[in-house]
């Protein structure tokens, strides 16, 4: 149970992370909502039978690799061009493609902020 639960979630977690970068336009009062429906998305806890312990962040991690994605794209959508800048740096972007970062970079900042 816990496997298809897992594939599940994973296939929620792609779907969702491409479904909001190819937006070709992220407003900023949109950015909000955004982030709640992506917060309300990560249903974790599913992966534990009732009785259980909690699974491990690394548990969860092994089973839904997309999570990272997802939280990762919750983070960016309300960071400034500085702060992507420091991220891509750092190298912690690179669980995105650079087609991915740069189509999110185009629909969050107006031209003149490139």
């Amino acid at each position: 149970a816990r496997r298809i639960t897992a594939s599940l979630l994973q296939h929620l977690y792609s779907s969702l992370t491409d479904a909001i970068l190819s937006l070709s336009d992220i407003p900023d009062r949109q950015v909000p909502a955004l982030q709640a429906l992506l917060k309300k998305a990560r249903c974790d806890h599913l992966l534990s039978t009732p009785g259980e312990a909690k699974l491990s962040a690394a548990a969860i991690r092994f089973l839904t690799p997309a999570r990272a994605r997802l939280a990762m794209l919750e983070d960016l959508l309300d960071m400034s061009l500085d702060d992507f800048e420091n991220l891509r740096a750092g190298g912690a972007l690179s669980i995105f493609s650079s087609s991915e970062v740069v189509k999110l970079l185009e629909a969050q900042f107006e031209p003149s902020a490139r």
